[in-house]
């Protein structure tokens, strides 16, 4: 501050108040940053001001710490580098000032970058759902919020790997809706439909209409539309929940009429969400929704004709009921149509059937008449052929064989003209390979009617040598025998045996073979379906059964042990057949995945097949470290993985084995799943595995790990894809055995060390793996945090010898992010105090013991040699500040430590209790106090100490001024020990400022009315008996000499008494005069006249201006009239005016004092003499006593009083000449 030492500080009357601007300053500052704070100091009536701010805590750094002027503005930083979001900081600034001191607090909150746009009204995933309900865009935005994971608290807890997973970019809506759901803080949204079809008929114009669409709930919903039709167009492709209004949306679609064809008309809208397919059903009609076409009815009927006819020839419908079915479908045609030629053929051929052969004429004469035309060459065969066996023909006409050869040359596809032409050639001129030959040539030109079909089968099962080979006819004949379970056990293996001709696979002849094997099993038939199966595709599954069975039935064919093993989709658990293990002893041509297939059942069956387990060993091992240097893995493989490598023996294997040890066999029925993403919350990243098949490989470190399913378009799915996953190796025992060989993987210490923080259980055992794991950078630094933590309290119970393994060099400041309190309790505990000092520098001393505290402070300002250095002064005073010190800290603090006037006094208490040398400590405080006009509780106290360890002079008697000013203006209580040190002062000649005087002078006169005040109560004397006695402070007076001795207490020693004598002089000689002189001893003030007056004393601002205002009444009633005249400030601003009244006159008075420009006036105050003590010896003390007595009559006190006077008065005469 800017006063100089020894400077006296002036009094003020109404000192103004210290004002602030803020008394608390609240700040949230983002983690790495710095805070800025400003506050504004001035006095409460505006005037200039001047001071200092400082501030104990050094995070706290002021701009300037000097201020002065009419309103300061203070600003400065807060330097919070490395403290974590969610730590709190306080401290103080104290601002010491001319008016006082008063202290701002400093309060600072971390928070994580961005913490600032998130809501803070969010602090449950409730809350969040309930933003999401109100504002899915809002919700987003909180959702991709870096600070979103700090709701991710208390129950909460569980989710936050799966918000790491959702959270990972690309993110979208769909994510936020996963989340929801999976976190149960929403239903799923399940959409429907108002309708699942609509019929359109009568469509003559293109038409609108509108499809609604409803979700069950609140929610994110992505809808793809498509309309799988030509003549449906909808309005929009893509519908999401902006679209809705409410749950509803309505889905306009058009119908167009233009691109409608003949008849009825099928289409659907299809409606796509991530978990759901609508389909919405439309049908169109130019027409009416009824129509049904006569043709299609026709043929229908024809068809039911033509199958029980062939039923007939199957021998499975019997004779009757073919007559009674096919008679009541020919009855329908002719009665929908009475002209149909056909019904009206077939109606003759039910007759010529039933040998009517007048049925058979009355159905054939329209047609030979004219009256039915018939439509084609088959027709016209099929009436030349009733015709004939009806005798309806002329005998020139009999022989129809010409025609109907000439009808078949011009249609060759038509089995109806080949049979009814065949019938007519005699058996003798047509063979049955001539038959068989011209039933093909009708195939080969475009037949596939099932009576040809059967008819050469009938032909080939009565000579079954004319199976000569499998042309695509036989192939069909044989198909039809198959499916109509016809085929012969000869014809079976006739095909069995002509297949092996064929170099290429044949889906006709594998089917005819193996189901005619079900029928007929054959070695030769089953070798011929091995064969055709390996022609073709002989690796798909189904091919595995007849693989087994000519494998059971012990079948020498090329490659078919390989395919049985690349077809075996059977567990490991099931044994394989001996012929199998022989051959691979010997062959080893099978696939990687077939062949630990092979091993694996031969490991997990050695106990049945001991030797099989011999033979196959050395292979089995050689390809299990094979596959496991490739990392390859699945149920197999972890059987051989298992077998040999249990307890690795080197560190390659080890690592290797610890890269499919935690795999699990992960599946799922949804065959949109690309990958599988785990994510592990102790690791910074996220695991992909590629999912084929529904099937995926995971490797998963902890239980509580987060599987997340990822489809195609990079959707993440939690729980509302389903799963399963199995375990395929026990980690427990190979676990540790890796890492002793020296293995490097994050998961396999995450697997050892455990996730969470209750789980871990450091001991000397397991602290090397703690350890190595801290510092692996593939953990988060949170989960590397909670290891340092565990780490830290294990070193506290465990004190090591090499004090730099508990907490290595260059982690110290990794150890106390994690755990400060602990890392620098372990840090002082070995010794290391510059470390540990470090720690407390950068991230503060809370938190840690005071005890550590203390001990940290005082090695370290040993070691620096008690140096300043402004965070050591501050952790002293915080060790100082919870009652732990020793004598190094307080000669330290003495030294350097500058802060407020209470933390001073505080502070050189505890170094008087210790001994210390505190004079600067007290000068310190002296000046302090005065610069800040207040006043310390023990201020006297150090006033004295100083005094006695003779400070500076100047010093001394600023302080005194300081304190006597207050005493003396402003009335403030004082201590006898600075009026004596005022005494001191004047004895050692010393000069001092006037109210130093004036205060001890003061002081006297309250001794000595104290003094009276504790004096017996004594009748009071007459005047006569008063003569030649002294005159007390209060006017009475009695004979020293014949009072008892306890009455003869003297309130003032005689240094005193000459002191005062002294200053009474000098008041005296300065025109000083005092209403309280009049309190001082009478011998003292006796020669000033001072008793004899009445004091008009009163105290105001020294620049004020006071008119006292007066009158004097006499007791006959006499007024002076009023009288104005200015009263005298005799010293800073205190008015005196004396007057001298005698017994009845009364003083009557008012004053008015102008300050700042306004007049203000007391009220009226009167003094009269009447009632008064009128005791004395001095001529008006007599005077007074005169009137006194006059007044009240009584006379012989009067004369007494009058006597007295008299005699004086002649004594005073007689003695005056003699002196002069």
């Amino acid at each position: 501050m800017a006063k100089q030492e020894g400077t006296t500080i002036e009094f003020v009357y109404d000192l103004p108040e210290l004002e602030l601007s803020e008394e608390r300053i609240r700040l949230t500052v983002p983690e790495g940053e710095t805070g800025t704070f400003s506050f504004s100091v001035s006095a409460s009536d505006g005037s200039r001001i001047h001071g200092l701010a400082i501030s104990d805590e050094p995070r706290i750094q002021l701009d300037s710490a000097d201020f002065e002027g009419e309103n300061c503005r203070i600003s400065g930083i807060v330097d919070l580098t490395g403290w974590m979001p969610g730590e709190s900081f306080e401290g103080l600034v104290s601002v010491i000032s001319c008016l006082g001191e008063k202290t701002v607090s400093v309060c600072a909150e971390i928070s994580a970058q961005g913490q600032d746009s998130f809501d803070p009204e969010v602090q449950t995933l409730e809350d969040f759902a309930k933003v999401c309900q109100k504002s899915l865009r809002e919700g987003f935005r909180l959702f991709t919020n870096p600070e979103f994971s700090r709701i991710l608290n208390g129950k909460n807890r569980p989710y936050t790997a799966f918000y790491k997973g959702m959270s990972h970019n690309p993110v979208t809506y769909q994510h936020l809706e996963e989340f929801l759901v999976s976190t149960g803080k929403k239903e799923p949204v399940v959409l429907s439909l108002d309708k699942q079809e609509k019929g359109v008929f009568h469509l003559e114009a293109s038409q609108k209409d509108t499809l609604y669409l409803y979700r069950s709930t609140w929610g994110y919903v992505r809808i793809e539309v498509e309309a799988e039709c030509d003549f449906l167009e909808v309005e929009k492709k893509t519908i999401t929940t902006e679209d809705f209004i409410g749950r509803v949306y309505g889905l306009e679609y058009i119908v167009h009429a233009d691109k409608i064809g003949e008849g009825r008309q099928f289409g659907k809208i299809v409606l796509r969400s991530v978990h759901q397919t609508l389909e919405y059903q439309v049908e169109v009609s130019r027409h009416g929704e009824a129509q049904i076409r006569p043709d299609a009815v026709r043929n229908r009927r024809i068809s039911w004709l033509l199958r029980d006819y062939l039923g007939l020839l199957l021998h499975r419908l019997d004779y009757h009921t073919w007559q009674e079915s096919a008679a009541m479908t020919v009855h329908d045609m002719r009665e929908a149509d009475p002209e149909d030629s056909l019904a009206v053929l077939y109606a003759a051929y039910l007759d010529l059937s039933r040998e009517d052969n007048t049925g058979v004429l009355e159905n054939l004469w329209p047609v030979k008449d004219g009256k039915i035309r018939l439509k084609n060459r088959e027709e016209r065969a099929i009436y030349l052929s009733l015709a004939k066996a009806a005798g309806l023909l002329p005998a020139e006409k009999s022989d129809i064989t010409g025609t109907l050869q000439r009808y078949l040359e011009r249609q060759p596809d038509s089995y109806v003209i080949l049979h009814l032409l065949q019938k007519e050639i005699h058996a003798e001129e047509f063979s049955r390979a001539d038959q068989l030959a011209q039933l093909e040539a009708c195939f080969n030109a475009g037949c596939t009617s099932p009576f040809l079909y059967l008819e050469a089968w009938n032909i080939l099962k009565q000579e079954e040598s004319l199976l000569r080979r499998l042309s695509p006819f036989m192939l069909q004949v044989l198909c039809f025998a198959q499916r109509y379970q016809m085929l012969t056990e000869g014809l079976l293996l006739r095909t069995a045996f002509l297949s092996g001709n064929s170099k290429h696979f044949s889906a006709p002849v594998t089917r005819i073979l193996t189901s005619g094997y079900e029928k007929y099993p054959s070695p030769d038939v089953l070798e011929a379906i091995c064969k055709q199966l390996i022609k073709g595709d002989p690796l798909r599954k189904e091919c595995f059964l007849w693989f087994a069975r000519a494998v059971d039935a012990e079948l020498r064919i090329t490659r078919l042990y390989e395919y049985y093993m690349e077809t075996f989709d059977k567990p490991a658990s099931v044994s394989l057949p001996l012929p199998v293990l022989m051959y691979f002893a010997t062959n080893n041509t099978l696939g990687e995945k077939k062949r630990a297939r092979l091993y694996a059942s031969v490991i997990l069956h050695r106990e049945e097949d001991f030797t099989s387990y011999e033979n196959y060993s050395r292979n089995m091992k050689e390809f299990a470290e094979a596959s496991l240097a490739r990392g390859r893995i699945n149920r197999d493989y972890a059987v051989l993985y298992r077998e040999f490598f249990r307890m690795p023996d080197s560190r390659e294997q080890a690592e290797q084995l610890v890269d499919v040890m935690f795999a699990r066999r992960l599946t799922t029925s949804d065959r949109r799943i690309r990958q599988v993403v785990v994510i592990h919350n102790a690791l910074r990243e996220e695991q992909c595995y590629p999912c084929r098949d529904g099937v995926a490989y995971p490797r998963i470190y902890s239980e509580d790990a987060c599987i997340l399913l990822e489809d195609d378009r990079h959707r993440r799915f939690g729980t509302t894809v389903r799963y399963s996953a199995e375990s395929l190796m026990d980690e427990r025992e190979s676990a540790r055995q890796c890492l002793s060989m020296g293995a490097e993987n994050a998961g396999l210490e995450l697997y050892l060390c455990r996730e969470k923080a209750f789980q871990m259980d450091v001991n000397s055992a397991s602290v090397e793996d703690y350890r190595k794991a801290v510092q692996n950078e593939a953990f988060t630094d949170e989960y590397r945090n909670i290891i340092r933590r565990k780490l830290v309290e294990f070193y506290l119970h465990h004190p090591t010898e090499d004090s730099r393994a508990a907490v290595p060099q260059k982690e110290v400041e990794a150890y106390a992010s994690a755990d400060k309190a602990g890392t620098v309790s372990i840090l002082i505990r070995d010794g290391r105090y510059p470390d540990a000092f470090r720690i407390v520098e950068k991230y503060g001393a809370e938190s840690i013991p005071a005890d550590q505290l203390l001990k940290l402070t005082s090695r370290l300002i040993l070691q620096n040699d008690f140096e300043e250095n402004p965070v050591l002064v501050s952790l002293a005073w915080k060790v100082f500040s919870k009652d732990k010190y020793d004598d190094v800290i307080l000669i330290y603090l003495r030294d350097h430590y500058d802060g407020p006037i209470r933390n001073l006094c505080r502070l050189w208490k505890r170094a008087e209790g210790f001994q210390l040398d505190t004079y600067t400590l007290e000068e310190r405080i002296l000046l302090r106090s005065m610069a800040s006009r207040q006043f310390p509780e023990c201020g006297e106290e150090i006033l004295g100490a100083y005094i006695r360890q003779q400070g500076s002079r100047r010093v001394i008697q600023a302080f005194l001024t300081f304190l006597a000013s207050w005493y003396f203006l402003g009335g403030r209580k004082t201590p006898e020990l600075v009026f004596s040190g005022i005494e001191q002062q004047i004895l050692q000649g010393e000069q001092l400022d006037v109210v130093c005087r004036l205060a001890l002078l003061r002081h006297y006169s309250e001794l000595c009315a104290e003094n009276m005040a504790d004096a017996p109560d004594k009748e009071k004397e007459s005047p006569e008996d008063t003569v030649g006695s002294a005159t007390d402070a209060d006017g009475t007076a009695g004979r020293a000499e014949d009072m008892p001795d306890t009455e003869k207490k003297d309130p003032l020693t005689e240094t005193q008494e000459e002191i005062a004598e002294k200053l009474l002089r000098e008041m005296d000689e300065s025109g000083m005069r005092f209403e309280f002189f009049s309190r001082l001893p009478q011998k003292l003030i006796q020669v000033y006249q001072i008793e004899d007056k009445v004091f008009v004393e009163e105290q105001f601002r020294p620049d004020s201006r006071v008119i006292l205002h007066y009158r004097l009444q006499e007791q006959n009633g006499g007024d002076s009239g009023w009288i104005s005249e200015p009263m005298r400030n005799v010293y800073r601003g205190i008015f005196v005016r004396e007057f001298l009244l005698f017994y009845g006159e009364t003083l009557t008075y008012y004053l008015s004092i102008l300050e700042h420009g306004e007049i203000r006036k007391t009220d009226s105050y009167q003094v009269s003499l009447v009632g008064m003590d009128t005791g004395g010896i001095t001529r008006y003390k007599l005077l007074n006593h005169m009137l006194e007595a006059r007044a009240e009559g009584n006379q012989a006190e009067l004369t007494r009083t009058l006597r007295q006077y008299q005699s004086q008065d002649v004594y005073v005469r007689k003695l005056l000449p003699l002196m002069k």
